[in-house]
């Protein structure tokens, strides 16, 4: 989805609003063994590993919101090619996703951060992948001198 999808709205349904977007995704095993299957690794209980897959888009589902207000779109991917990758490789965007995610629930939540905290990850750039943290004062000013 492109940014301008994405501000536009996702959408309705039946004259209903679609709020949330969801996946599920098939044949990952599959894939996942025909890869260790070709490049063997031995794995053990207590290793973390990154898992890519390249998925096609398949069938699309609309599934009502539990409050009955609105749908949330699910679409199921279908994995082909998978592999293991090392963590030099993902992990920024691992990171990256995980402070979204974090931001999201925290949002829902109603939890704001204290300043103090935002200037110290503004800092150590743990934010910087977001145009710009609302109450970062370095935020504030980088958006200012632009």
């Amino acid at each position: 989805m492109t940014k301008k999808q994405h501000d536009e709205g996702l959408g309705t349904l039946d004259g209903m609003p679609v709020r949330s977007t969801g996946v599920a995704i098939t044949n990952a095993g599959d894939g996942l063994s025909q890869a260790m299957k070709t490049d063997p690794m031995l794995l053990h209980s207590t290793d973390k590993v990154y898992v890519v897959l390249e998925c096609e888009v398949g069938k699309i589902t609309f599934e009502p919101i539990k409050d009955g207000d609105g749908y949330k779109r699910v679409h199921t991917l279908r994995a082909g090619t998978a592999t293991l990758i090392d963590a030099d490789s993902v992990g920024s965007a691992i990171d990256a996703q995980r402070e979204k995610n974090l931001r999201a629930i925290e949002a829902e939540r109603g939890v704001q951060r204290l300043p103090i905290e935002l200037e110290d990850e503004h800092r150590r750039n743990e934010h910087e992948f977001i145009s710009a943290v609302e109450g970062c004062s370095l935020c504030d000013e980088a958006k200012a001198a632009t």
